[in-house]
């Protein structure tokens, strides 16, 4: 043929007719090597212990890869000392995905704030890539207070006044406040002040606000100042309250207490008149106006007292007598103590309805058929009505430190059999306990061996017991300790050295025993029907004054007896007593008047008469320190003052 085409058909070679070809590795079949979402970033607790963190190799697994894995700190966490961690190469086999790490969080007790680090992955092996998510952030909380709480410095109360007018406390006080142990960051603190009603006061300035600790700041400051403002005021308490919007923010400190001084004189300023005019000595009442201006609150007492110029308030060893104070009372008695007087009342009850534990006033019975407490305030004020069936004696004593007192019923003569009565005063009344007694007639309180022991006479036997009994304190109460088969009209004790006589007095005589625990009888003095007794010891020498129909007999103790020293002719004889005044004893021998007698170591002599019967009341000189107060019995019930010297006032 000659058109160019060819008759034969190709054929192949017998060599190199395959060729090789090659798809490399594709889509990230060696893996990519990340973090998980949710392990990108953490929040933790230094106490959560040890993190298990997992390395993902994503996509393929296939051959031997190797990433490294290293921390590093992006603000505040400080390797080996909040964390643990060792830089290292991950190696993954074929097939292998995943690899988990450890993380251990350190444990301190240091306040820190929120501190963060990383976890990164870098130089992949293997044919590996990284992917997006090759760092996962950790963030330990902040922990052990990093913060602080805010508290006061000190719970001492502040104390305030309104005006630098008056020496005292200042007008205005820094309240330090403190705040640890952590001090990161920025907390706010609020204060308000309240009155103890709970009512925001305007009387301290300012009365609320807050306070802005700024970070690493440890200490600050609220300035209080008082209001001065002219309205009497009595002294004000307040409480500063801190708070904060998250209360772990606040310490235990939290209240501190301030109070403001009185001020502006809330009880009264008081002033006397001058309107007192020129006298005659025969004008026996001078009155002075005294005047309250300012506040008016409460109750007040003013003492005014005397001074002498020209005039003489004593000196020359007179005694002198002027009445103080009247009572529209019947009286069977007086005792006092302190600065109380006790008025008994002779009414008889049918039966007591005042407890144990109360005041002991009956809420039903008039005043005028109950004792009465006074205290004295310049003079005597009522305080109290003490529920009595036909007093007739009253005894104080103290145990100690509180007062107490016992008042003896006598009941009448058709119910003789009733209750005595223990009492306790600090200021007020309680009734303590009721002891049995029948026809009771006198007591006596004293020490054996270090435990107060209370005697009580009585005239009949008491519950087939001897009618002298014996009474132990103990637990707050008197108890039951012995009995004595003696009974009488008086018990008295007396002092010499170191021993303590009890004196007896019956219708044949006195009996005197040894004040012990086996009560050993001394003497018996015979004398026949003494009306009532007194004992005294003065300048060492223990007397028993001693009032018969006709006569005042006095004995004195030898160290081992009494023996017979003086005797005064003197008859009708109700009452006797005695006190001390000017360094000299004196007796007081009442019948249908008083006489008051001095003692001069040997003999009695009367050296001044007063009208009404009268007892020496004993109480401590309230006026001066030569006076001494006594009280008359009777339906004309009045306190009168003795004193020493040719007076031409009653001292006060």
């Amino acid at each position: 043929m000659n058109d160019g085409t060819s008759n034969f058909q190709p054929a192949l070679s017998t060599s190199d007719t395959v060729a090789q070809v090659g798809i490399a590795a594709n889509d990230g079949t060696r893996g990519e090597m990340r973090f998980s979402s949710p392990f990108l970033s953490l929040s933790v607790n230094e106490t959560n212990g040890v993190l298990r963190i997992p390395v993902t190799r994503a996509f393929g697994t296939y051959g031997a890869v190797s990433v490294f894995i290293y921390s590093q700190s992006t603000s505040n966490a400080v390797l080996g000392a909040d964390y643990l961690f060792e830089a290292r190469e991950l190696n993954f086999v074929a097939g292998e995905s995943e690899h988990i790490v450890n993380v251990t969080l350190l444990d301190d007790v240091l306040p820190e704030p929120a501190e963060t680090f990383e976890l990164v992955l870098a130089s992949p092996q293997g044919g590996a890539t990284l992917g997006t998510d090759r760092v996962c952030q950790i963030t330990i909380e902040e922990n052990d207070g990093a913060g602080g709480y805010v508290q006061f410095s000190s719970v001492s109360p502040v104390l305030l006044r309104e005006t630098f007018a008056v020496a005292g406390p200042p007008t205005a006080a820094d309240l330090l406040l403190i705040r640890g142990p952590g001090t990161f960051g920025v907390i706010d603190i609020s204060f308000i002040i309240l009155d103890t009603n709970g009512v925001e006061t305007s009387d301290v300035t300012p009365s609320s606000g807050s306070v802005r600790f700024t970070d690493l700041q440890s200490a600050a400051t609220i300035t209080i100042t008082a209001v001065d403002d002219e309205l009497p005021e009595i002294t004000e308490v307040f409480n500063v309250t801190l708070s904060a919007d998250f209360s772990f923010l606040v310490g235990e400190h939290s209240v501190r207490q301030i109070r403001v001084q009185e001020s502006d004189a809330p009880f009264g300023e008081f002033s006397i008149g001058t309107d007192v005019s020129v006298l005659d000595e025969d004008d026996t009442l001078v009155t002075a106006t005294i005047g309250r201006s300012r506040g008016v609150l409460g109750d007040v007492t003013v003492t005014a007292l005397t001074s002498p110029i020209t005039a003489t308030a004593g000196g020359d060893g007179m005694i002198n007598f002027a009445d103080l104070q009247s009572f529209s009372l019947i009286s069977s008695g007086y005792c006092a103590f302190d600065d109380v007087l006790i008025v008994l009342n002779p009414e008889p009850i049918p039966e007591f309805t005042s407890t144990v534990g109360s005041t002991g006033e009956s809420v039903n019975a008039p005043n005028t058929t109950q004792s009465q407490l006074y205290q004295w305030n310049g003079i005597y004020h009522h305080k109290a009505n003490l529920e009595t069936n036909n007093a007739i004696r009253c005894v104080p004593f103290t145990i100690s430190e509180m007062s107490y007192f016992v008042i003896l019923n006598k009941g009448v003569s058709s119910a003789t059999e009733t209750v005595s009565r223990l009492y306790s005063w600090d200021g007020e009344v309680r009734l303590v306990q009721d002891i049995s007694t029948d026809d009771a007639t006198d007591a006596a309180v004293s020490m054996i061996d270090d435990i107060p022991h209370l005697v009580i006479l009585n005239t009949i036997e008491l519950n087939q017991l001897a009618p002298l009994q014996i009474f132990a304190f103990s637990e707050g109460l008197f108890r039951f300790s012995s009995a004595i088969d003696i009974s009488g009209r008086n018990a008295r004790l007396v002092t010499t050295g170191d021993e303590r006589l009890l004196i007896i007095s019956h219708s044949h005589g006195l009996t005197v025993f040894r004040v012990s625990q086996s009560w050993e009888l001394v003497q018996s003095i015979a004398i026949v029907n003494p009306i009532t007794i007194q004992t005294h010891t003065h300048k060492n020498q223990a007397l028993i004054f001693i009032a018969t129909d006709s006569t005042i007999i006095v004995h004195a103790y030898n160290g081992e007896s009494f023996i017979l020293f003086s005797t005064l002719p003197f008859s009708g004889v109700t009452s006797l007593d005695s006190f001390v005044l000017g360094n000299e004893l004196y007796v007081t021998a009442s019948a249908a008047q008083t006489s008051v007698l001095y003692w001069n170591s040997t003999s009695l002599t009367p050296v001044l008469e007063l009208a009404y019967q009268r007892v020496a009341v004993l109480i401590p000189p309230l006026m001066s320190g030569d006076s001494v107060y006594l009280a008359s019995v009777g339906d004309n019930s009045s306190i009168g003052a003795a004193f020493i010297g040719a007076a031409d006032y009653l001292p006060r």
